[in-house]
């Protein structure tokens, strides 16, 4: 059942500036966590404010429930925002924060109280009810942010950029935590953020944003495995675009002077290739591609390899428990048909 719907909106902020939402189609049902990706300036936050309703579309309609909201404001709205900077209140404790939405919609305090309750006890933080904002660590103020969203009981709940102010680990823990988290409840999620992986771990489905428009949508894995075009494979991950030609017979693919030879199955003809920094490895085999390794950086579980070739800059990956080449050996490369992605093959 669709939940949320976008039919043919716009929106831009003067009669003759450009439009930051381009003719937005989109529906979301109920239940499921759609993640709007891309980078600065695409329109996504835009996107999660016109469902919130802190903007208004100049064309179109939006409807959540079936309803028509295109032109109520964000008090008449079934809608919830987590915002990046939590937009915590420092004057009140962590009670007054999470119930401030239930004291506006005129709910008595008892109710309030027990509500508030609730939802701390939802997100982990039962017995820090008297605790100030600022006594909290990032990881806490998120999670009194999000209790606040939770206990109005939003139809929809919105995301935006909400782990960023966070460390790595931090992030990690608190994706899974929203993510769980909506599962149980089964609430309808608009998720926005720029961070690829931070996508990938918590949808249902990814919505790729370019200028205003929707560039792709779909499952994670799909937009990862078959990207439409350079600008998805690019933004669903590292990726180095390859010109390439099918050899007679399927007998392999010619990239530049290098003869893939395990790149069988193609027929003769121009084709373009994003390549994952997964798809190579080190060969012994004579045939593979000759590469100067130019910079190695340790990540811990694994070593990122910068390797000049006469294809261009590659990036791949080496497991740590693996001798990494020193800098300046030359080395030849192999690759693998996963992470291999053929964008468009000309007629």
């Amino acid at each position: 059942m669709n939940h949320l719907e976008f039919v043919h909106v716009k929106k831009r902020y003067g009669p003759t500036s450009p439009w930051v939402v381009d003719d937005l189609n989109l529906t979301i049902e109920r239940g499921e966590l759609v993640t709007l990706l891309g980078p600065s300036g695409c329109g996504k936050t835009t996107v999660l404010r016109l469902i919130a309703g802190l903007e208004l579309a100049s064309e179109g309609r939006l409807l959540i429930g079936g309803h028509d909201v295109t032109h109520l404001g964000p008090v008449h709205r079934p809608v919830s925002m987590m915002f990046q900077s939590y937009a915590l209140f420092p004057h009140l404790n962590v009670m007054d924060n999470v119930g401030y939405g239930l004291r506006v919609q005129g709910i008595n305090k008892h109710d309030i109280a027990a509500r508030a309750l609730a939802a701390l006890d939802l997100v982990g933080l039962k017995g820090y009810e008297s605790r100030w904002t600022s006594e909290l660590s990032g990881g806490q103020q998120q999670r009194v942010a999000l209790a606040r969203s939770l206990v109005i009981e939003p139809e929809v709940l919105l995301f935006d950029e909400p782990l960023s102010n966070l460390d790595a680990r931090l992030r990690r823990e608190m994706r899974q935590e929203i993510r769980n988290l909506q599962q149980r409840l089964g609430l309808t999620v608009v998720y926005v953020t720029h961070d690829q992986s931070e996508a990938m771990a918590v949808s249902d489905r990814i919505c790729v944003m370019n200028k205003g428009q929707i560039a792709q949508q779909g499952a994670p894995r799909d937009l990862y495995d078959h990207p439409a075009d350079a600008f998805v494979a690019g933004f669903m991950g590292e990726a180095m675009w390859v010109r390439a030609q099918g050899l007679p017979g399927g007998q392999g693919l010619q990239l530049g002077d290098w003869v893939w030879q395990d790149g069988r199955g193609h027929p003769p003809g121009e084709l373009e290739l994003a390549i994952r920094p997964e798809a190579w490895h080190l060969t012994d085999a004579p045939s593979g591609l000759p590469a100067q390794l130019r910079h190695c950086a340790f990540m811990g579980s694994q070593y990122e390899l910068t390797l000049a070739t006469a294809l261009g800059h590659v990036l791949m990956m080496l497991p740590s428990h693996v001798q990494a080449p020193r800098i300046d050996a030359w080395v030849h490369l192999g690759l693998s048909a996963h992470g291999v992605v053929v964008l468009s093959r000309s007629s």
